[in-house]
């Protein structure tokens, strides 16, 4: 599978939707209007159309956090969730500075399914609905 990454800093939204391209335009409309959470996001593109993304931020000097994460509906199980997952790790380890990354699967529409992903790239359940990954 050929992907594109691109990685858009300082997106001033946060969303987290169950469905796309609904999820898409959603998204869109939040970065239109603005909000004071900033953070930074990474799309994945195949012929130009967008099939996945990952939003994060920093959340501490040591760590990272995933706040919101989506594949198109129509693309699950292909592996771009995992592609998504590992182009992010691979970027923060290139950087370095950051010593782990976290995310809470609370809002997760399919609990198990997210777990299941994040599990296969390394994650660990560290309490109740909260995984991390040590680089």
């Amino acid at each position: 599978m050929n992907f594109m990454f691109l990685a858009v800093a300082l997106i001033t939204a946060f969303i987290y939707t169950e469905t796309a391209p609904t999820g898409w335009e959603v998204f869109l409309d939040h970065i239109k209007e603005g909000s004071d959470f900033v953070g930074d996001y990474i799309v994945c593109e195949e012929r130009d159309v967008p099939i996945g993304d990952l939003y994060y931020k920093k959340h501490d000097n040591e760590t990272i956090e995933i706040t919101a994460f989506q594949v198109d509906r129509d693309r699950r199980r292909e592996g771009v969730g995992t592609a998504l997952l590992k182009y992010l790790i691979n970027t923060i380890a290139r950087n370095g500075h950051f010593k782990k990354v976290k995310l809470d699967v609370s809002n997760a529409g399919k609990k198990e399914a997210a777990m299941g992903i994040y599990k296969s790239v390394g994650f660990k359940v560290v309490g109740g609905n909260l995984m991390e990954l040590k680089l």
